[in-house]
């Protein structure tokens, strides 16, 4: 798969998403210019096929963030735009960000 980069900016001009997908696992970063400081996080997203036959998309480090969309472009679009909500809604709250994510393979 050639990767591909997909950008949005939201209502606020210095934040900036960006995904670079490569596989069925995307990276979105969140980058903000702040105080002259750039920050930037990852944040996987995982995409596979739902019963209804929707792409669905999750951001397993942020509990509960999940999307879908007809098409794979429409399902990243919409866990976009959830990742900066469940952002929103965890900073508000006083909860972590994120959860901790430790991935490893098994061979079966």
């Amino acid at each position: 798969m050639t990767p591909r980069i997909l950008r949005v900016t939201g209502v606020d001009p210095s934040v900036t998403w960006v995904a670079v997908a490569t596989t069925s696992s995307v990276y979105f970063s969140l980058k903000k210019l702040s105080k002259r400081r750039f920050y930037t996080v990852r944040l996987p997203v995982t995409l596979y096929p739902g019963e209804d036959g929707y792409i669905v998309a999750e951001c397993p480090v942020i509990p509960g963030c999940v999307s879908q969309g007809r098409t794979e472009e429409e399902a990243l679009t919409n866990i976009k735009e959830a990742i900066k909500l469940c952002l929103e809604v965890r900073k508000e709250a006083g909860l972590p960000l994120t959860l901790p994510l430790h991935e490893v393979e098994v061979a079966i």
